[in-house]
């Protein structure tokens, strides 16, 4: 007897088709709670489990009101399947206490890293809403407390507001004030003109204080730290809310000048008594005015010798009507010479003419008291401070190009003629090169055979002359033309083409 199976044939084949057809696992992503401690990455963000069904990321959102906020991270590229326990680098540290959401996204881009998530879109479940998962960080890291500090910059106050002043920063490890005392021949002293309000522990910065009296011109006063011991919230007495101290024992104090702004209509002008120094990328021809109010178009002008005995002008900067600070102005020589000083005279001058300065016509401003307005200074020049800074690169035909010469007033010191720099330097002056093109075309000066004596290549024999004063740093070279320099030097060349040079003639100055 035959038995039909047909049945069971088509239940079997149901069986494979259901399990052959069933669909991936749903996209999901899981990450825990993470806490750091000591040591750990504080920009690592563990993710422990995410399941995405095309290539993608995670990444990592900040919080915005119970919902993701900016983008902050994102792991590498995610190849469709399973991953566990692998790591997504933030743009920042992580702070204690803060909520994250980790979303998953594809590579729509093709693009094999994150870049836009409005191009790179999420993942959505069935119901149409991100594939996400939000965790809380926390930071178990004892911090150490930072040192008690107080600063506070001179400052210039204008005439209807001789009470308010700022100050810069404060470090205080207690609820406390900063307190303003008078100066005491050049100590703090004891009369209290003002306090803040109460500062909570922690850093404070930009905030201002009410004095009891108007401040004088030029005055000198004194902030220092004080607890509020009394508990009473705002600052009473200098003995009972006694003053802080610092790791050494010291109170924390910073001493401060307070000037009075002119009027907009009044002229002034402030400069201070300045250092110029090689190590800080200073030249011995260029001074800063601090501030200078320019109430008529002019000049500020530079003179020689103290305000008193006004010299010749030595360089001047050309100002419309306006308030300015840090002007800076070159000047037609040194200074002082190096490692000496000289006092100056940095004056205001009214534009008369129109055309160049001219301090026979253009005369000095006055102000309302009818006194030029004019303030001496005093400039110290270091040893080994250059007058004139030059930068060379090269060109083709290979020759040397003068890029940048500083101060620009002296720029047809090296003039080009048939594509060669024709340089001429100023006898007893200080120079500073920098060589952009020193790996190929390392500089040298000869002598009229083309002997190398000094170099950036190799040894030569007038480096080691003490009035000469010869300096290598990398692309930079320094020299001064003493007599010994002005006697044997009469050329430049490069140290690897001797067809590439010039002449060196000099100037008396």
């Amino acid at each position: 007897m035959r038995v039909k199976r047909w049945p069971m044939l088509i239940f079997l084949l149901t069986i494979v088709v259901t399990l052959t057809g069933c669909p991936d696992d749903d996209p999901m992503i899981s990450v825990d709670d993470q806490t750091f401690e000591e040591g750990d990455d504080l920009r690592a963000i563990t993710v422990a489990d995410a399941t995405i069904d095309n290539d993608g990321f995670a990444v990592v959102y900040d919080d915005d009101d119970g919902q993701p906020g900016d983008v902050i991270g994102a792991s590498q590229l995610l190849e469709d399947g399973d991953h566990q326990d692998f790591q997504v680098t933030l743009d920042r540290d992580v702070q204690d206490g803060e909520i994250m959401w980790a979303i998953l996204h594809y590579d729509a881009l093709d693009a094999g890293e994150f870049e836009r998530p409005d191009k790179q879109p999420p993942v959505t479940d069935d119901d149409g809403n991100r594939v996400k998962d939000d965790f809380q960080i926390t930071v178990d890291i004892d911090v150490p407390p930072e040192e008690l500090s107080l600063e506070i910059d001179d400052q210039t106050l204008p005439e209807d507001d001789l009470r308010t002043i700022t100050v810069t920063e404060a470090m205080i490890d207690d609820d406390g004030f900063v307190v303003i005392f008078e100066d005491d021949d050049g100590d703090i002293g004891d009369e209290v003109v003002g306090a803040s309000e109460l500062l909570t522990e922690g850093m404070h910065t930009g905030f201002t204080i009410e004095l009891d009296r108007d401040i004088d011109d030029e005055e000198i006063l004194w902030g220092r730290l004080h607890y509020d011991e009394l508990d009473e919230g705002e600052f009473i007495d200098a003995d009972e809310q006694r003053p802080a101290l610092d790791d050494d024992g010291q109170e924390v104090t910073d001493s401060f000048e307070v000037t009075i702004q002119p009027p907009d209509d009044e002229p002034f002008i402030d400069v201070s008594d300045q250092t110029l120094s090689w190590e800080e990328g200073d030249l011995s021809t260029i001074v800063m005015v601090d501030e200078v109010n320019v109430v008529e178009d002019g000049w500020v002008a530079i003179h020689d010798g103290a305000c008193e005995d006004l010299g010749v002008v030595l360089g001047q900067t050309a100002l419309e009507a306006d308030h300015y600070t840090d002007v800076r102005v070159d000047l037609n020589r040194p200074a002082a010479p190096e490692g000496g000083s000289n006092t100056l005279c940095a004056v205001l001058h009214v534009e008369e003419t129109g055309d160049d300065f001219d301090p026979e016509v253009d005369l000095p401003a006055r102000d309302e008291d009818d006194e030029i307005v004019m303030e001496s200074f005093t400039v110290d020049v270091v040893e080994g401070t250059a007058a004139i800074r030059v930068t060379l690169e090269d060109d083709t035909p290979p020759v040397y190009v003068v890029d940048l010469v500083e101060p620009g007033m002296f720029s047809p010191d090296f003039m080009t003629d048939n594509d060669v720099v024709e340089m001429e330097l100023r006898r007893g002056w200080r120079y500073e090169f920098e060589n952009l093109v020193s790996d190929d075309d390392p500089f040298e000066f000869a002598d009229d055979q083309g002997n190398a004596l000094l170099s950036q290549d190799t040894e030569a024999p007038l480096e080691n002359v003490g009035s000469i004063n010869w300096v290598e740093d990398d692309d930079l070279f320094r020299f001064t033309v003493s007599d010994d320099f002005f006697q044997q030097v009469e050329t430049y060349q490069s140290g690897a083409r001797a067809n590439m040079s010039g002449p060196v003639t000099y100037l008396d100055d």
